[in-house]
């Protein structure tokens, strides 16, 4: 038993001819025709075919009455229905497919194209058609009546092409995913896609496969970008040759999200196991009597390592001496601190070299302990900068409170320095700190001397941010002040220029909030505020 067909013609001829093309095809199709397009739904009901053939009768617009019929009755209202009419009366084909037609055939009869477009339809509303008939996949007629809607009506992007890579149909899933109407996305996307055709036939991906599969990303008509999955098949016609490609599209952006995230978090538990390896191996070896040479070489491997994570972030070690290399990483959100002392220059014309050398040592040792005790990842010196980041390479996304922290600490230790300097008549040193938060790149490059670096428009906004502020002053973007501003008091600047020529709005940072301070100057976090913090 194969796939019934009812076909609801008025005229003869055409009945007929219809009805010879699908009983002599290669599937199994069962015919049954009435001339009568009034009577259809009665014959649906005697019936139950699987796809209905509908003669659109322009004078009277029986076709679309029939159509109405069949859908306002619960038992029939899923089968789809393929309207036969003459394809320049693209009003009354709209009409027919708002009334819930499936498609449409177009008059006069083109043997070949109709048996194709049929055949195309039958596989692309789900019926799983066999050259024996019908799968047994396909249980009841339930079922295959549920799985004609689909097309139309699914989330999911269907959309039917030509080898030319111009659509030719796509149902409303195509518009809600790619908000292009099809002759939009063939006007800007056509060439593209008949060289993705193109290579798929040049590599004969179907001699093996019925489908590919393959995901990419898009860029929609609104400028979001997605990820999409795509499941493409062809339509063959009897000459074995390609007519028509049918592409479902499914997104898969919030599962490539959640992928990601299971990957750093796959790469966390890793650097965490590898952690708890290192110690057991330590204790294991505290544990053994070895003679005095393997002692001896042990304190030096135990010397270099620690010199190699005073250099590099322990967990950038770690991989460097397991792996041998360390790839760069994208980070979403870091907050990079800069800071620089006013008169730097001048100061250096006024000491020696080693002069110099010292009291840098004294303050950034200080500013070394305090990002350490915050969590931040020392970065570099340059000359009297002090550069330093928050959220590597440990991803976290309380970075921005951290780093405001730490900046908050360094400016009480140089507040307190310099007081106890007025006090001696001694010269005072003075800081100005900069704050952005952004994405970054970071890790470790080349091959010798390693270092570890970060990189990004994110480092270049820091560093102007810090020039553009102010002595004794925290100045940050508006990035990190709608990250921190429930918890500090900040002053707007407005817009500022940066050295770059570019504007940035910018805030200085005074401190904590009295409700979240333990003294009045907004330095020190309280109980309250470090419990909510343990939180974020």
């Amino acid at each position: 038993m194969g796939i019934k067909i009812l076909i609801a013609i008025d005229d003869k001829e055409n009945r007929e001819q219809i009805k010879s093309i699908l009983t002599y095809s290669k599937r199994e199709y069962r015919v049954i025709s009435t001339s009568n397009t009034t009577s259809t739904l009665q014959k649906v009901k005697e019936e139950k075919p699987h796809l209905i053939i509908i003669d659109y009768n322009l004078d009277n617009s029986i076709g679309i009455l029939a159509i109405n019929s069949i859908k306002k009755v619960r038992s029939t209202a899923t089968i789809p229905i393929l309207i036969f009419i003459n394809s320049m009366h693209q009003k009354q084909i709209v009409d027919a497919l708002d009334a819930g037609a499936l498609g449409y055939l177009q008059k006069p009869i083109n043997r070949k194209l109709f048996i194709t477009k049929i055949n195309s339809i039958i596989d692309l509303i789900g019926t799983k058609v066999l050259k024996g008939g019908i799968s047994s996949n396909i249980s009841n007629l339930d079922e295959l009546h549920e799985l004609s809607s689909i097309a139309k009506e699914a989330d999911n992007s269907i959309i039917i092409i030509d080898p030319t890579g111009n659509i030719e149909w796509a149902n409303k899933g195509f518009a809600r995913m790619y908000g292009y109407t099809p002759e939009e996305y063939n006007n800007i996307y056509k060439e593209i896609t008949f060289e993705i055709l193109k290579n798929v036939r040049k590599q004969e991906y179907f001699k093996i496969n019925k489908s590919i599969n393959y995901e990419n990303e898009i860029k929609t008509k609104s400028g979001e970008y997605k990820w999409v999955q795509t499941t493409l098949t062809p339509v063959i016609n009897e000459n074995n040759d390609i007519e028509k490609y049918i592409a479902v599209e499914t997104d898969i952006t919030k599962l490539k999200e959640i992928e990601d995230e299971l990957i750093q978090k796959s790469e966390n538990i890793l650097t965490l196991s590898e952690h708890l390896d290192n110690v057991t191996e330590h204790l294991e070896l505290q544990k053994k009597e070895i003679d005095e040479q393997k002692k001896i070489i042990e304190k030096g491997k135990q010397k270099s390592e620690k010199l190699l994570m005073n250099i590099l972030p322990y967990e950038i070690g770690l991989q460097l001496k397991s792996k041998g290399y360390a790839v760069p990483r994208h980070y979403r959100m870091v907050s990079v601190m800069f800071t620089n002392f006013k008169g730097y220059t001048k100061l250096c014309q006024e000491l020696s070299p080693q002069e110099m050398v010292s009291i840098l040592h004294t303050y950034f040792a200080e500013f070394d302990d305090i990002v350490e005790n915050h969590y931040i990842e020392k970065i570099k010196t340059i000359g009297d900068t002090y550069m330093a980041a928050g959220g590597i390479p440990l991803r976290n996304r309380s970075n921005p409170i951290d780093i405001i922290l730490a900046a908050l600490e360094i400016q009480k230790f140089i507040h307190n320095l310099n007081e106890i300097k007025r006090v001696g008549k001694l010269p005072v040193w003075e800081l100005k700190i900069g704050i952005h938060t952004g994405e970054v790149v970071a890790g470790v490059v080349g091959k010798r001397k390693f270092a570890y670096d970060i990189w990004g428009d994110t480092v270049n906004i820091a560093s102007n941010i810090e020039a553009a502020g102010e002595v004794g002053k925290i100045n940050i973007t508006s990035a990190t002040y709608e990250k921190v501003k429930d918890y500090f008091n900040c002053e707007p600047r407005g817009m500022v220029a940066t050295k770059d020529s570019r504007m940035f709005e910018m805030y200085f940072l005074h401190g904590l909030k009295p409700e979240y301070s333990t003294d009045p100057e907004g330095y020190s976090p309280n109980k309250e505020f470090l419990r909510l913090l343990s939180k974020i």
